[in-house]
């Protein structure tokens, strides 16, 4: 990718949103970002960006705990559907469990990335996350 990555948050907290929409500022690059606080919403959210432009987001970050359906769920959802299964997800979880881990792969997450405890380890995480997603991962065009 030669600018900032569109990303889509899905996470029901808004302190957690805020602090990923200040730590992009932080990263600088350029990335936009969309946030929705459900499963639902984000399903809503991407079905909408088909019809009116067909700009998919390059990376979505995906939060496990939501409500109505949880995050596995969108995620098999995104996976089985042939209009965004090449979309990368990220899951964005405080969860540690090694089951939610082997659960979200099993699912086809691209990857689990845990919420850092601080602000500065958020920033280097999300960091982290988009030069990979950028400067060295092909993605589909």
């Amino acid at each position: 990718m030669d600018q900032g990555c569109s990303l889509l948050l899905v996470d029901d907290n808004v302190i957690d949103i805020e602090s990923v929409t200040r730590a992009l500022r932080r990263v600088g690059g350029g990335h936009s970002l969309n946030s929705v606080g459900s499963g639902g919403d984000a399903l809503t959210h991407l079905e909408q960006r088909l019809g009116q432009d067909g700009a998919l987001p390059d990376l979505v970050l995906l939060d496990l705990s939501l409500p109505e359906t949880n995050g596995l769920q969108v995620l098999s959802t995104l996976k089985t559907n042939e209009k965004f299964s090449h979309i990368p997800v990220v899951i964005f979880s405080s969860s540690r469990s090694g089951h939610d881990i082997k659960s979200a792969y099993r699912e086809g997450a691209n990857g689990f990335v845990t919420k850092p405890p601080d602000f500065d380890s958020l920033v280097q995480a999300l960091d982290g996350i988009l030069k990979y997603w950028r400067d060295v991962a092909e993605l589909p065009p």
